[in-house]
Parts: C-alpha cells; structure tokens; sequence
C-alpha cells in the first residue's frame, strides 16, 4: 500500500440551490469544439493551466467530484470582484474550514482557450492539497465544464478533448455506463465482489479529484454490510480534505465491478464520522482517480453516460 494519501476533493454543495452552472448555450460557441487541452499528470489527478478572467497562470484540476469550480482563496482578491454570495461545501471534514465565497461574472479559460463566459466560481481555502500532492494546486474546474462539454481525459497521452455535450462518437471495446448527478456529481451503479461469490451492489461517486486511494466506502454503507469490516486496519489515521480533517481506517478491497469492468485489490478508506455528501444516506462510497487512470474515460452528462475504454490494467 501507498504510505502518502493526497486524498484531494469531493466538493458536492447539498442544498445551495442558488448557485449557478451556466448552460451550454448560454456558456460556450459551439463552432469552438473540439478543444484539445495538454494536462499534466500528477499521482493521477489532471492539472490544466488556467485562468479566471485576468486571474492567470493556474493550475486547475479537472475534477469531477467539484459540484462548482473553484479558485483558492488565497487568490480570490485578484479576480477584483465582490462575492455574492457565502456558504459551506458539503465536503468530508467537520471544520469551518470549508466556508466558501461565491462570485459570478467569470470566464474560464484553459491554455488561453475560452471554454466558459459568465460562470460563477466559489473561493475555497485548500493550500494543504499543493502540499499533499507536490504540485501547485490552484483550484478546479468542476461541474460548470462536464455539464457544458463532453470531456475525454487520456491518462496515458495526458490529454483532455472537450467536445459539444452528447457528440462522443462511440468506438471499439468501449463500454457505456449509465450515470445519474448528485448536486452535478456523477454517480454509478457498481458492485463489490466478495470471496464465495457474494455481490454488495451500490451508488458510488466518480471523483476524478480524488488522488491517493482507489475506493472510499462510506459508513452507512459499511454499517449495512459488516462483512466488509473484515478488510479494515484497525490503525485509525488522519487527513486534510475539504472542510478539515477526517479520520479513516486503511484497507483493501478484493474486487469491484464497474458494467463488464473488475479491478481487483484496491486500496481503500474507510472514513469514520465524515460529513457532507460522504454521510449521506444512499451512497456506498467514492470511486477516484486512481481507478478512472486505468481507462480512456469520457464523461457525458448530456447522455448520462461515463464511456470507459480499456487502458493500463483496466480489467
């Protein structure tokens, strides 16, 4: 097992209803795709170079489990604008270190490409994510790009394609999986296969933003199903994630199957009184980064479908 989690994001805001994703015909000139972006790889989390409106020169992470993208707010007083707007992320910590500042007026621009006009973006302090991870961490673009464009990430060119939302055209050995949004986070129906044959069948978050461990199983879930428990460390540790710190157990998971996909041994956490999405009732847990890097992946919200080719070590 891996000694350092940079366990990064899961940023889903339960019950701001105010805040806003532009939609594709208010937000992007179709004529524009497709966008091809290079990204730079890091312990499987896609860092793109950015800006927000004259903010420029960061690195934003592409990340799926942002239900709105955002700016760190160590930077936020150089957009030069007012907020209109402050909450709590619905993160997995328990601190008021996930309070937010919301601003609107922003464009989005990746490597001085124009994707999105007139988003709104929160402020959020998470300057321990550059440190756990080793690379500059600016912020993310979130929801506001996957509901605007189809989004292909190739972890093994480090490229991403963005293309007109439901465009993707399909090609061989790929396989669709059907999706459904959580507050504009992608979930899938997916199983834990067990030892004897026995099937856990689940909903799991895809959060491209989570780095360092392959499966989180969330504790309702686990509560449900007590014979995971057996693949718990009884050591109790500690991490930095959006909204402080939260405690979590280690562990492996023989087995879990995403459509015809099985990957086998993966690195799991149990979380222990987590909050925000992470506690609510009918989520098994959180498939990450490290799992999505072994497919060609193309979110499609448009369709409600992730496609999933086979990559390094995809089955």
């Amino acid at each position: 097992m891996k000694n350092k989690i940079a366990w990064v994001f899961c940023l889903t805001f339960m019950g701001c209803a105010n805040l806003q994703n532009k939609k594709a015909s208010e937000a992007i000139q179709p004529a524009n795709t497709p966008i091809m972006l290079s990204c730079e790889m890091v312990n499987h989390l896609c860092y793109l170079k950015g800006a927000y409106n004259t903010v420029s020169n960061l690195w934003l992470v592409l990340d799926t489990g942002s239900s709105q993208s955002v700016l760190n707010s160590s930077k936020k007083d150089l957009l030069g604008l007012k907020p209109v707007n402050a909450g709590r992320a619905g993160g997995p910590g328990n601190d008021d270190s996930s309070n937010y500042l919301e601003f609107n007026s922003i464009d989005v621009f990746a490597e001085n490409k124009l994707l999105l006009k007139n988003q709104n973006i929160i402020s959020l302090p998470f300057d321990y994510v550059s440190k756990q991870n080793g690379h500059p961490t600016d912020g993310t673009l979130g929801a506001n790009i996957f509901l605007n464009y189809s989004v292909a990430i190739d972890y093994v060119q480090n490229t991403v394609t963005l293309d007109k939302p439901g465009a993707w055209k399909s090609i061989k050995k790929e396989e669709s999986i059907p999706i459904t949004l959580n507050d504009s986070v992608p979930v899938v129906n997916a199983s834990i296969l067990l030892p004897g044959g026995k099937k856990l069948e689940g909903k799991f978050l895809i959060d491209s933003g989570q780095s360092g461990v392959e499966l989180v199983i969330f504790e309702a879930f686990l509560k449900t199903h007590r014979e995971l428990s057996q693949y718990q460390n009884s050591k109790v540790k500690e991490v930095l994630v959006v909204g402080g710190k939260s405690k979590f157990q280690y562990g492996e998971i023989p087995n879990l199957k995403i459509g015809s996909f099985v990957i086998s041994k993966l690195m799991t956490i149990f979380p222990i009184g987590a909050a925000g999405v992470y506690s609510e009732p009918g989520l098994a847990g959180a498939i990450g980064a490290d799992v999505l890097s072994r497919f060609h992946v193309v979110f499609d919200y448009a369709s409600n479908r992730m496609i999933l080719s086979p990559g390094i070590d995809s089955r």
